[in-house]
């Protein structure tokens, strides 16, 4: 009997040292989400006051905390912006995420255009107050940088001749053959 009393014991020694293992484990990951979520608030929480600040002009404009005064506006900076892009040479991307639109244009000329499926507004865009948004859209947003994961060729410009007697002397003149410009 004492035997199996001594058994018993060193069994629930052995299981109390397995479970504080499991419980440690439990706790440090739990430890670990918590720090991660409140890292992410307060990162997302940052980033929102930065662009409050940084696209508020002034004082607060009135009516914007009426939705439907607000729609308007909004539509109106939209096509602001699309027209402030019309007028300069180059091709632009348009999203218009009201109508699940994307727009490929050059000089406000809509060269393709396709319907966008399924897409997600990030919390940061409802959580910004109405002026600094309607400020946001209302300036056409400009690549920075950009990465590809393909190799860009340089593009070659081959000046070729004009006719059979250009080709003629271009065959004797080893130092006219088809010059080469790089772009």
């Amino acid at each position: 009997m004492i035997n199996y009393i001594k058994t018993v014991g060193q069994q629930l020694k052995q299981l109390f040292s397995q479970a504080r293992v499991v419980w440690s484990i439990v706790l440090v990951l739990a430890i670990f989400a918590i720090t991660y979520t409140t890292i992410g608030l307060i990162t997302v929480n940052n980033k929102i006051k930065i662009l409050n600040e940084t696209y508020t002009n002034g004082s607060p404009t009135e009516g914007n905390e009426l939705p439907r005064i607000f729609t308007l506006r909004k539509d109106n900076a939209f096509l602001e912006s699309r027209l402030m892009l019309a007028k300069s040479d180059s091709m632009t991307l348009s999203i218009n995420l009201e109508d699940s639109l994307l727009c490929l244009e050059f000089q406000g000329v809509v060269v393709h255009q396709t319907k966008i499926l399924n897409f997600h507004v990030s919390g940061v865009f409802k959580s910004l107050k109405p002026d600094p948004l309607l400020n946001l859209i209302a300036t056409p947003l400009e690549i920075e940088s950009q990465v590809a994961n393909t190799h860009k060729e340089p593009i070659r410009e081959i000046k070729a001749p004009k006719d059979t007697t250009e080709v003629a002397t271009a065959k004797h003149d080893s130092t006219n053959i088809a010059k080469e410009e790089q772009v």
